[in-house]
């Protein structure tokens, strides 16, 4: 069989699923896996590459590609990193994981550089973003064929950030959402009604920040309209005290990271019992 190009994989699980997946055809070399059956059915699925049974028979390669569960990733790195390869000016690309590429210290120790891809989740063209040392980029784009793609690029150790980006802007902000909707629901308004109002509510806050961001904040806790962020306050509390505190305390930390002083929220009538 043909040795194409010199890019080794060590993989496990779904890789058709991979976000480089579909660059690999007529890229890839030798598929490592934790059996050599595994391995050959990695390579009929992404119809790409051949099997091998020893990681030492990665050691042609200049850039290795690392697709496993995050709860095998630090066995892997350390079989790895005890096998025989030469890792002075190799590569290795974490692929699809939570993980960054700190977590590849143990190869970088030995002379390899180490990055980190995975798919953006967003509702336009596919997207893919990377961190890591300007080795593995260098190679990454020799592999990667955009078209309709973008590469978001990041510093390297960094990918935590980013995952806290996707908190404060998903799971972070659903119980600001759910805690919106209540409020209208026990003013009186219909459910259906309350999550339209919610909707055009933060679809308008979003505007504001794409084109002014800081700038955008309004509202009495920007203002500081103390009378009127106590009424609301008590409001929500008069329905949920926990609600109410909530409330309160998303104030005081909201006003601290805008680096306002906080002191008049906290001095606020508590939500009654």
């Amino acid at each position: 069989m043909k040795r194409a190009m010199n890019i080794g994989l060590v993989g496990s699980g779904q890789l058709t699923r991979c976000c480089v997946a579909a660059f690999l055809p007529g890229k890839l070399g030798p598929v490592k896996a934790s059996s050599y059956r595994l391995a050959s059915r990695m390579v009929n699925a992404l119809k790409a590459g051949y099997a091998v049974k020893s990681y030492e028979e990665l050691d042609e390669c200049r850039l290795i590609l690392v697709c496993v569960h995050d709860r095998n990733l630090a066995c892997t790195v350390e079989e790895l990193a005890r096998s025989d390869i030469n890792w002075l000016g190799k590569s290795v690309l974490l692929c699809d994981s939570w993980m960054g590429s700190d977590e590849l210290e143990n190869l970088v120790a030995q002379g390899a550089s180490a990055g980190s891809i995975w798919a953006v989740d967003t509702s336009g063209p596919a997207r893919l973003a990377v961190e890591g040392d300007q080795e593995v980029l260098r190679e990454l784009k020799r592999l990667v064929d955009y078209g309709p793609q973008k590469l978001l690029e990041l510093k390297r150790c960094r990918k935590d950030l980013y995952w806290a980006s996707t908190s404060f802007a998903s799971s972070l902000l659903t119980p600001m959402l759910v805690a919106a909707a209540r409020c209208l629901q026990n003013a009186g308004m219909h459910p259906r009604d309350a999550s339209g109002l919610v909707e055009r509510a933060v679809l308008k806050s979003l505007r504001g920040h794409m084109k002014s961001g800081v700038k955008s904040w309004s509202g009495p806790l920007a203002t500081e309209d103390a009378v009127q962020l106590e009424r609301q306050i008590a409001a929500v509390a008069n329905i949920d005290k926990k609600l109410g505190i909530y409330f309160q305390q998303s104030c005081v930390l909201a006003a601290e990271v805008f680096g306002r002083d906080a002191g008049w929220v906290r001095r606020l009538a508590p939500p009654n019992p």
